[in-house]
This record gives C-alpha cells, structure tokens and sequence, in this order.
C-alpha cells in the first residue's frame, strides 16, 4: 500500500485522480455492501429522493424527450412553474444527460450522479489544497508528504458529516464539489489577478443550486476578507517572494475583481433565480419572519460530540448538526493552537470564523440568517460542510507544521479530550445510541496519539508510520460512511407499479383525447406520484407549492401542510372542483354511488367520477367573499361553501359553532334542520376502546368522519372484520372517506399505538350533491385545446362559455403571476377566488376564453443571464490580454 501511494505521489498530475478514485471506490464498495443495484435489490432513494426528487427527474426526462414546455407542467400539483422547479430542484448541468439515459434506468443515473458529484467534490478539494498551501512551490522532501496529506483531507472533505446526512440530497452536491474552486478562485484573485476560475465555479454553482449557495456567498465575504488581509501583511513582507503573477495583483484589483465578478456570478443565473422567487413568495417560506429574540438550541459539549464517529445522521428539528469531518480533525484543532510555528496572526481569524460557526449551528438568529433568512424544516445545519472544509484547512496547517508539535502537545491534547468525553460520558449515561460512537471516537483518537507520538520518538521507517496513518485515516472515513450514510429501500417495491400504471395512464389518454382530466388514487407512492407516472393530479409535495392551496384544502378537510397538499380528505363537490375525473384503488367495491367502475389493469381499479367539472366552472359573482371560513369546523365550512357557490341554494343552516363536540351537542339537544346540508350529522352509534373505535350503522349512506387530533400515521378500515383500506398520515387531520355503508354493517377503525379516538360522523346528502354539481355544471366551460408543447413556450387554454347573465369564472388552477385572460379579443383582469384560484369576470352571453401563462420576467432576465456571460468572458479575454 505504501509503495503505491509513494509511486503515485511522485507524479503530481495523478494526485487530483487519486482523490477522484478513492472516494469513488469507498462510495461504490459501500453500495455494493449495502446490495444497491444491480448488486442486489435495494436502491439509495431515500427521504425526499425518494419522494421528490425521482419523480422530477421523470417529469424533466420527459419536458426534454417530449418537447414539452419548461415553463409550466400540470403534473405539478394543480400546477405550477416548471422553470421555477428546475431551478429549485434540477438546474444541475449534468441532469441534461436524462436526454440519452433510458427511462427505466433513472435510479441508477441519480445514483451515479450522487458518487459522481462526491467524487469530483473530492478532486476539487485536493487542488485548492495544494494551490492554497502552495505545495507545489516547495523543493524538499516534504511537499511530496504535504500532496500526499491534500489527498486524504480533500477524501475527508467528500466524505464529511455533510455527507454521511445528506448524500441522498442530489441537488445540493454541484455547490459542495464546487465549494472548494470557489475559494480557490478567490486565492487567483487575491495572488494572481486571474478572475475566470472564480466566476466560472461559482456561477456554476449558483445556476446549480442557488439556495446552498447563498451560504457558500456569506462565507465568501470572510474567506475574502481573511485571505486579502493575511496575503498583504504577510505573505509579501519579503521582496524575494514577490514574482511576475503577484505584481499583476494588487489589495485594489483584487477587491474589484470580487465584486464585479461575484455580481457577475450571480446575475448569470438571473433567470433561474428571478423565476424561482416568484413563486416562492406564494410558498410558506415566504411567511417567515426574523426572529424577535435570541435562543440557543443546545451546549457546547453536545455540538462538539456531533464531531464522533458513527454517530446517527441527524435530519429532524432539533438543530443538531453533522459535523463529522474525520476523528483525527478534533485532535488536531488542538495541536493547531499549540503549535508554535504558526503565527498568530493566522490562528486568530481561523478560530473566530471557526467559533461563529459553532455559535451560528446554536444559536437561532444566526441560524436564520446562514439559511437564507429562513428556518430550515428538517435538515438542519445546511452549511456544514463548510466548517468541515474550514476544519481541514487547519489539520493541513498542522500536518505541514507538525516537526513543531512537541509530545507534551499531543498529551495534552488527548487529556483535555478525554475530560470532555468523560463529562459526556456522565451527562450521556442513559443513551445507548451514544456509546458506541464515543467509544470507538475515543478508540481512533488514541490510535492517532500513539502514532503521533511514535513518529515523534523514532528515527527510522517515519515513512512507513505516516503511510500506516494514512491507511486507518482512509478506514475511519469508510467505517463511518458505511454505517451512517447511503440508507436503502427495496428497488422492486419503488418501481413496482411503473408498468401497470403507465398502461393506465395510456388507456386513459385514449379514453379522453386531447380533454383535460385529473387522476387521483387511494394508495399512493408519494405526494408526486403525477410527475411520476406522467399525470395531472390534485396532490404535490415540494418545497415551492403554493401555500394558498394548502391552507384552501385544510379548510375544506383535505389534506395539507406547509410543503404538501393531498386529495386526501376530499368530498364529492370539492373532487368536482378540482377536475378530478378519475380515481384508482385496489379496492373493487362497486357501492360508492359517486363513482363507477371501469376497468382493471394488474390489481388496479379504474373508477370514473360521476361529478366531475371541467377546469373552469362558473359561480355567482362574489360568492367566495359570502363564504365564511374561520371559526367553524372542517364541515360546517363545507357545507358553507356549497350553498355559497350554488345560486340555487339560499337556506344556510350553519351550527355557527367551533369544534365537533359542540356539534354533536347541538344537533342531540336542538336536531335542527339538516334538509339543506351537504354533509348531515350521523347517529350512528359508537364503541370507544384504545387501539379501535367501532361503529354500528343505523343510517346508512356515504359516510364521512372526522377526529380530534391524533399523532398517529395508520388508522385501518374493517368493515364487518373484513380489511376495506388503510389510511396513511392520519395525524394530518383530514376527513376520512368511509364509503357506502349498508344498515347493521359494522365498521371497525383500529390503530396500532392503542389510541382511543373519537369520530364524528356525517352522512353524504346525494340529492345536495346532485343539485350542487347541477347548478355548477349548468353553464358549462367547453375546453377547445390546452398546448403544452415547446420546450421554451409557457401554456395555453383555449375555450368557449354561454353564460345567461354575469359570472365569474373559476378555474381550478392555483393562482400566481405569470397568468394572462383575453375574452372576446378583450384582456381581462384575472382575480383570485379565495386567494387561491383563478377566476375571471364574464359577461351575459357568448364568451371566447384565452388564458396563457408565460413565466414573469423572463425574456428581460434571459438577456441578463446571457449578457452576463458575455460580459464575463470578455473581461477574462482582455485581462489575458493586458497580463
């Protein structure tokens, strides 16, 4: 091993592959261990890899085969920008290789992006490593140890605590394998007046990602500062160190070179960044507000142990940080400050960018601020991989420096590490999952020691000790990601329903023509199973939804969150609203009188919707504004908006009251009317025992129920024992839809957490609902066509509608800027129906309807992305020039 690490490392040129293939080779050794495909059956999606990032990268496969267009894609939920989701999520370069990668394969290309990306991260390291430093400058015997100490610290930046947590996260890798030219970029500036490596890496890696970059760009400001500063007080004290590449730089130079090139950077993906924020101010995020005072997440002594090996990946609200960059680093921050060689001046900026972070990962302001002016939710510590990166910089400066660390030095070192272990050890007693990864953090530290201090004492085979070293550093850093990082789940079961539901996505499309038409289904693989299987659906889950429509859902007793909204939950007017045509189950009940059975294909029912409304409806002018929402239940709100947007509904019997309970009081005490209610009080009589509710029908009918708040994920349907269906995220209070249910039947709702929950059930008035759908459906919107095609084209709909007086229409389409309405050659204002849709005002008479969406701003900032690019390389070119 050391013969070989030795013959490489006397040839510069192979040392940045070396990097490359050991972090390459340590990735895929792991995905062999753990039986990814196709060296077994399990695969690396994982969290939102599995639940969004696959389905995009299906969608964007098929925008580019299929010419579809890039600026809008009702596969998105109800809709959204698609231009704004490729900057989000897509933006990356090397995703146009979906272009010749076949289909059924994609998994395996993220794969091979996420190993290649780290790789490269790897490889980028170990250059700046040796520019930085300049390693190359150097003509003794130590530049060959110093290039050999750059490999395994650039692998140890590849491989980080950053990583271990968030490998599955595809669309932030570009910006951290950037990260590290960045701050090589800036070192050409500062020391040679060359720009081009800094503008090209960073715009880069804002076109890739803007949001990890934003963090990459407030640490650019103290990595330039810190690097100008030391570069001019210090590293040219001396005339002989001054040569033809630092007399082209000056303090000037370099301070414009950063300014004008980072804007530059930055207005290169204007774009991608002005779409994106777009549509992120109708995104939750957009709610956030600075935090009104200061608070700490935890001590100083838990952060510090998030430093040891082994220790579980964190990714929930808690704020813990991954901050594993290699056991051998938390000795030598140590050996950093003991050692006397390195001056002062050198060690003090360092360690105050180094305790702003620890502080930063702590403390709520700073955290808000790093992350963009937002409050991650989940994934905490988002910009840890440059404290790790930071971190690696002193460890080389202490390698290079380490004749000067004296055994004294490393005891005390190793004492003042075991007095923090000891105290961790007692605050920590009572963890388990904590003990495994001190103890062998403790076990590496002391193998380092030993090593440390044998190199010191002998004089001979030192050569044969740092090799030793090098082999347990590289070990370390492959047990910890094998134990932490790469978490797998079954490929076969991910892709199992690929094929049956592609054929009914094909039936369909032949079943409906060019109509426009909505799927939904009762067992679904994530909230983006539309972009999945190629589909318009009423369910999405992505960091850039429309918040409008999840809060519009929640009211309405559907499902929805601050990143998600889910048919789940929806009643028969409100699947009529949303254009839901079409439902799919396993379940072959034929009892539900609003749908009606089809067709199967493999185990999957087809049903088609009896009430279903085209993508525009229309309503009584200003009916949204009636309908009252707040302080009602989920049903009194529905029935609300019923007989607001039916003109011939005009008896409201409202309970005017708060929750379910007082419901329930009301109609048992008072049994008012419900004649004129789309959902009625049931009476149905029920059993209340932990872990099963049991209900006995005495008023048959559709039933509906809903609960008090339970956390709970499964809730199971029998229906006289007989298992009907399961319910999923049943904490995400919604209404739950208990089908047609016969008189005497016996439903059982059980969970496994041996929870006692309360229903309130109500029945399904169908004569309502049939009236309900009758009054909307009277005037009806005649859809003439829907182009989506052109890569760079927005949307259009075109269509016709006879109203008999002045409506507004609405149109099942999330509100948002981009949209235009021209009715008869007219332009028209488009407003929005209850801050979520869009609606339009019609006269009486016969209407030619044009709606078009083209992403705002996008021809002025088309031609800023592309000037920028322009002006930047001629500014290179003529500084080559001058130089």
């Amino acid at each position: 091993m050391g013969k070989f690490l030795k013959s490489l490392n006397k040839t510069s040129k192979k040392n940045p592959c070396l990097a490359f293939f050991i972090t390459f080779f340590v990735c895929v050794a792991i995905l062999i261990y753990k039986n990814v495909y196709p060296f077994g059956d399990r695969c690396i999606l994982h969290i939102d890899l599995y639940h969004q990032y696959y389905p995009y990268f299906s969608e964007f496969q098929d925008v580019l085969r299929n010419n579809k267009s890039m600026q809008f894609s009702f596969n998105n939920g109800l809709g959204n920008d698609f231009l704004a989701l490729f900057a989000y999520y897509l933006a990356s370069p090397l995703n146009l290789l979906l272009t010749i990668w076949p289909h059924k394969y994609i998994i395996e290309f993220m794969t091979f992006l996420i190993v290649i990306k780290i790789s490269f991260a790897s490889m980028f390291a170990y250059k700046f490593f040796i520019y930085h430093f300049k390693v190359e400058e150097k003509t003794n015997n130590k530049k060959e140890f110093e290039k050999l100490y750059a490999v395994c610290l650039a692998v140890a930046y590849s491989l980080c605590g950053f990583i271990a947590a968030y490998s599955w996260n595809i669309m932030w890798l570009d910006s951290f394998a950037l990260f590290s030219l960045i701050l090589l970029g800036i070192d050409k500036i500062i020391r040679e007046n060359k720009p081009a490596c800094y503008y090209t890496s960073l715009a880069l890696s804002i076109w890739a990602n803007y949001y990890i970059s934003i963090m990459i760009c407030i640490f650019l400001v103290f990595y330039f500062i810190c690097m100008l500063i030391e570069n001019t007080v210090l590293e040219i004290k001396d005339i002989n160190q001054i040569t033809e590449k630092t007399k082209r730089s000056t303090p000037i130079k370099s301070v414009i070179n950063f300014a004008v090139f980072s804007l530059l950077a930055a207005s290169t993906s204007s774009v991608l960044i002005v779409s994106e924020l777009n549509v992120l101010k109708y995104a939750y995020s957009a709610n956030s507000g600075f935090p009104k005072k200061s608070t700490w997440y935890f001590s100083f002594l838990t952060e510090l142990s998030r430093m040891s090996l082994g220790l579980k990946v964190y990714i929930d609200d808690n704020h813990l940080p991954n901050l594993y960059t290699g056991v051998a680093s938390i000795l030598f921050i140590l050996l950093y400050l003991f050692n006397k060689k390195i001056k002062i001046v050198k060690k003090v900026p360092r360690i105050m960018i180094m305790g702003i972070f620890f502080i930063s990962f702590s403390n709520n302001i700073l955290d808000f601020i790093w992350h963009g002016l937002h409050f991650p939710s989940f994934l905490p510590a988002r910009q840890s991989f440059i404290f790790s990166f930071l971190i690696l910089c002193i460890v080389f400066e202490t390698l290079r420096n380490i004749e000067e660390t004296r055994i004294k030095d490393v005891l005390c070192s190793l004492m003042i590490i075991a007095a923090v272990f000891i105290i961790q050890f007692k605050n920590n007693a009572n963890n388990t999952e904590l003990m495994f990864p001190f103890l062998i953090t403790g076990g590496y530290i002391l193998i380092y020691s030993i090593l440390l201090i044998v190199i010191k004492k002998v004089k001979i085979r030192k050569t044969f000790l740092i090799y030793l070293a090098t082999f347990v550093f590289l070990s370390e850093l492959t047990v910890n990601m094998g134990l932490v990082s790469f978490e797998t789940t079954s490929r076969r079961e991910y892709l199992a329903k690929s094929d049956d539901y592609n054929k009914i996505v094909e039936y369909l499309n032949k079943r409906e023509g060019k109509k426009f038409y909505r799927i939904e289904q009762s067992e679904r693989k994530t909230k983006n199973d539309a972009m999945l299987y190629n589909y318009s659906s009423a369910t999405e889950f992505s960091s850039i939804l429309n918040y409008n429509v999840s809060g519009f859902y929640q009211k309405l007793g559907l499902e929805g969150g601050i990143n998600y909204y889910s048919y789940y939950g929806a009643t028969p007017v409100i699947s009529s609203m949303l254009s839901v045509k079409y439902y799919i189950s396993t379940d072959g009940d034929d009892t539900d009188t609003t749908k009606k059975k089809i067709k199967k294909i493999g185990p999957n029912y087809i049903y088609e919707n009896l009430y279903t409304l085209p993508i525009g409806f229309t309503v009584p002018i200003g009916s949204d504004k009636k309908w009252n929402e707040k302080d009602v239940t989920k049903i009194d709100t529905i029935n609300s908006f019923v007989n607001d947007i039916a003109p011939e509904n005009k008896t409201k019997n409202k309970t005017g009251y708060k929750n379910d309970t007082q419901i329930i009081q009301n109609y048992e005490n008072k049994m008012q009317s419900q004649e004129n209610e789309l959902l009625q009080f049931s009476s149905n009589l029920l059993n209340i025992r932990p872990g099963q509710t049991t209900i006995k029908i005495i008023r048959p009918g559709h039933l509906y129920a809903v609960y008090d708040h339970v956390d709970i994920d499964y809730l199971d349907e029998y229906v006289d024992e007989k298992f009907k269906k399961t319910f999923s995220s049943v904490s995400n209070d919604y209404i739950l839809d208990l089908g047609d249910r016969k008189l005497g039947e016996k439903i059982y709702l059980k969970n496994d957490s041996n929870k006692k929950i309360k229903f309130y059930l109500y029945n399904l008035n169908e004569n309502k609902m049939k009236e309900t759908y009758n009054s909307l459906n009277n005037e009806r919107f005649e859809l003439n066509s829907i182009n989506k095609k052109g890569l760079f084209n927005g949307v259009t709909i075109t269509g016709k509608l006879k109203t008999k007086s002045s409506k507004e229409l609405v149109f099942s389409i999330p509100y948002q800027e981009g949209w235009k309405c021209v009715v008869n050659d007219k332009k028209v204002k488009i407003k929005k129906f209850k801050g979520t849709f869009l609606k339009i005002r019609l006269n009486k008479g016969e209407n030619n309807i044009k709606l078009e969406y083209e992403t705002p701003y996008i021809r002025i900032v088309l031609v800023c992305s592309i000037a920028s690019i322009i002006a930047a390389i001629l500014i290179i070119r003529i500084k080559r020039k001058i130089y």
